[in-house]
């Protein structure tokens, strides 16, 4: 059993709310407190627990005492006081964890307490893989409540940003921040055919990055597997990363396929990351189908490879449920037709049809 805590500070304007993780305050305060520390009065006193500070570091048995929204000290907090005293004696006591690839776009907005992450101790939640909130126009706007399920929710929002804003003003109990999605940018700009952006386009689409990265976004999100996400060149790409990488953003991706073209997705990802200066993570670290499997020891080779090129490139695991992303995906909406597509690893995908 597990321990959990956050302290957050308050989001500055136009800067999306990352809070403060509990792993850069442990850091901070991982030592024995000074005898005044020992003495003093805290609002909380977490007891007795084992403490994991997310350095990596070895655990301890160690009293953490918090004053206001800071952990005032790690160590030794016997005789201390404090208005609430938590016993954490069996339990591991470790900083929130983050989800780097949170789908709580909507149900946040019906429910802010977050109650299915928090008490599994997921505080922070990234969204932004491919598909963003924000910006948004009328076109991206009237979608995005076309494609609406059980959460019914209005789109008064415009930038990514205000989304989030929107967030804090109904509440939310977890830190948020976000990616870009490439594909709402192309949404925006482009629309969702099959067609490359002209010179004036892509301008629009820089520009487009370029205010959500000064707003504070993280970098561009990608799901290159999807349509229309898959319309999108690679060189399209590179372009909208150069223009987040001026604000030290990040490009991470769903690649273009996980399977039978696994290689030669990476070798994309590779090449944005060095053409764009950026540093790049991959969403899903996976071989998909049997045949496949045999290119996971190649494939983390590669990785190794880049990282001692220079390139700063990482990759995290997210597991599905069974056809949680190939069934659904093939399944067309009971109100619309839809253009099945099959992807270059094999998975099947719909292309919304024309309205």
């Amino acid at each position: 059993m597990a321990v959990f805590v956050t302290v957050s500070l308050p989001m500055k304007r136009n800067f999306f709310w990352l809070g403060a993780f509990m792993t850069m305050v442990f850091t901070k305060f991982a030592k024995q407190p000074s005898p005044s520390m020992r003495e003093g009065n805290f609002d909380v006193i977490i007891r007795n627990g084992t403490v994991y500070d997310g350095t990596g570091a070895e655990s301890q048995k160690a009293d953490i005492a918090i004053r206001g929204d800071r952990i005032a000290g790690i160590g030794d907090f016997k005789s201390a006081k404090a208005k609430t005293v938590i016993d954490a004696k069996g339990f591991a006591v470790a900083p929130g964890f983050i989800n780097m690839l949170s789908w709580s776009t909507e149900s946040l907005i019906q429910d802010g307490r977050s109650q299915s992450e928090i008490r599994q101790g997921v505080t922070t939640e990234i969204m932004g893989e491919g598909e963003s909130m924000g910006p948004v126009n009328d076109r991206v706007r009237e979608h995005k409540i076309r494609e609406q399920t059980d959460i019914k929710y209005d789109i008064p929002w415009n930038t990514l940003v205000e989304y989030l804003q929107f967030l804090e003003k109904r509440g939310v109990s977890c830190n948020v921040a976000s990616f870009i999605g490439a594909t709402t940018i192309r949404e925006y700009v482009v629309g969702y055919e099959d067609k490359q952006p002209t010179p004036e386009q892509l301008d629009e689409m820089r520009e487009l990055v370029r205010k959500e990265m000064e707003a504070g976004a993280l970098g561009i999100g990608t799901s290159l597997i999807y349509p229309p996400a898959f319309y999108a060149k690679t060189e399209e790409l590179i372009e909208l990363c150069k223009v987040a990488a001026k604000y030290q953003g990040k490009y991470i991706s769903h690649m273009r396929s996980e399977g039978n073209q696994l290689f030669e997705a990476l070798d994309e990802l590779l090449r944005i990351a060095r053409e764009a200066n950026i540093p790049a993570e991959l969403y899903h670290i996976k071989a998909a189908g049997k045949k496949n499997w045999h290119k996971e020891d190649e494939l983390l080779a590669r990785i190794e490879r880049a990282q001692k090129e220079g390139l700063k490139v990482t990759a995290d695991m997210y597991t599905y449920v069974a056809a949680g992303t190939g069934l659904d995906a093939c399944l067309p909406p009971w109100t619309e037709k839809a253009d099945i597509r099959r992807c270059s690893n094999g998975c099947v995908t719909r292309r919304h049809a024309k309205r």
